[in-house]
């Protein structure tokens, strides 16, 4: 018995080392190209190609942009993958690894939040949130309910809640994406998009801001989530069935 429960504990190990391992991969590597291509396109958006060269932008204020979208896409992405595998067998090996894409949208979530208090504490002072209290309630319900998902997404958490309810509470992360996007329409970037589609705004590149292509990547992934509901079964569900 002692030496079944040392094997187990030693599983266990592995199985942790492996998940931390896969989650500091998908936010360093998968996130951290996002996150540079994020927040590249903001300068080229400001007609700026050499981000280290003379301008007169602010580059911690446009990578925590990049840090915010790529939070949001990584977190979609991990919602969307498996409603992608379910039409697509070729997304099925990706499902796997889904919890540790979530963990890793996440991690960059808690760098945007850090990064907007700390290091753009002067162009975001308290007074700036509490005229727009929405944006700190929303923010902030956004990230208490990834802190909660995040601690509880793993097997000891599992067995403890119960499945059902264990997922019940992961599946939260569709309340925290619509929180996300209340969060930045609240801080009026609808009123961006218009100007832009206006031609209105002072930005002098053709390139559509970055929370409305967001935006429209969110519709199609929440437009697949839904998908699996509909009656019709695709190929990949009727190769598994017949197996």
């Amino acid at each position: 018995l002692p030496g079944s429960m040392g094997h187990c504990m030693s599983l266990r190990f592995l199985e942790s080392a492996k998940g931390s391992f896969s989650t500091w991969w998908f936010m360093l590597v998968p996130g951290g190209l996002s996150w540079l291509i994020v927040t590249y396109y903001h300068f080229l958006r400001r007609s700026v190609v050499n981000p280290f060269g003379e301008h007169d932008l602010d580059p911690v204020f446009l990578a925590n942009k990049g840090m915010a979208i790529t939070a949001a896409l990584m977190i979609a992405v991990s919602v969307a993958i498996g409603p992608m595998a379910y039409w697509s067998a070729r997304f099925s090996r990706w499902a796997k690894s889904r919890r540790e894409i979530g963990l890793a949208g996440f991690g960059w979530a808690v760098l945007h939040v850090l990064t907007a208090v700390v290091a753009l504490g002067g162009r975001f002072p308290w007074s700036w949130y509490t005229d727009k209290p929405l944006v700190l309630i929303a923010g902030g319900l956004a990230l208490a309910l990834l802190i909660l998902i995040a601690a509880l997404s793993n097997r000891d958490a599992m067995h403890w809640m119960g499945g059902r309810k264990w997922k019940r509470t992961q599946r939260l992360v569709h309340l925290v994406l619509a929180l996300v996007v209340l969060h930045y329409v609240a801080i009026g970037k609808p009123a961006n998009w218009l100007a832009w589609i206006e031609g209105r705004t002072s930005v002098q590149t053709p390139l559509p801001p970055g929370t409305l292509l967001l935006t429209l990547v969110l519709a199609a992934l929440l437009a697949i989530r839904i998908s699996v509901w509909l009656p019709v079964r695709p190929r990949a569900a009727r190769s598994r069935t017949q197996q």
